[in-house]
């Protein structure tokens, strides 16, 4: 019989707790009071990068950490129907959560690919700031200018129709199937 194999990434023991309607996120030790957030890239989720176990080893090893890994509603496929704004206000209702519940007084952000545009945005707009000691940005890339690279032709033509649909005030409408792999807006 063949068996399934293991994770590739890492198994990990804790907490999965819903933070906000319809958003969970899991901590790896709810009652460490400095918290590592880990925020994952387009299309990422749960346990998002393969340095993920080393991550959370080395947090608890450090010995008043502990990792964060929030599903926010532009994980897995839902990035491309939101903002970076609406990833800003859930992490506001993340770290809220964590103040009030999980012990947290401190907070780093480790952004992966697109996770560390998340990142950026929230030390510019977000509510608890003040309480981020510390921004790791790995691998940031921007999806824009990796569009640019792979097709100028075929980004002008999905440009055009955004700007059109932004024009007819329909920023919120799907783009067609072509655009990109995932569903996203105008």
């Amino acid at each position: 019989p063949s068996q399934l194999p293991k994770s590739p990434y890492g198994s990990f023991q804790g907490t999965l707790f819903q933070y906000h309607r319809n958003l969970v996120s899991f901590e790896s030790n709810t009652s460490a009071p400095l918290k590592c957030i880990l925020l994952g890239g387009l299309s990422d989720g749960m346990i998002p990068t393969p340095y993920c176990k080393g991550l959370e080893e080395k947090c608890h090893e450090l010995g008043q950490w502990s990792l964060v890994q929030p599903i926010l509603s532009s994980s897995y496929l839902g990035f491309g129907n939101g903002d970076l704004d609406r990833d800003v206000q859930e992490l506001n209702f993340l770290l809220e959560y964590l103040k009030t519940h999980n012990s947290g007084t401190h907070f780093a952000l480790v952004g992966h690919s697109t996770g560390c545009q998340i990142s950026m945005h929230y030390l510019k707009h977000g509510l608890h700031r003040n309480l981020i000691s510390l921004v790791v940005l790995q691998a940031p890339a921007s999806d824009r200018e990796g569009a640019i690279m792979d097709s100028i032709s075929k980004y002008e033509t999905n440009l055009a129709i955004a700007n059109d649909l932004c024009q007819q005030k329909k920023e919120n409408e799907m783009m067609p199937r072509s655009a990109f792999w995932a569903p996203i807006t105008a």
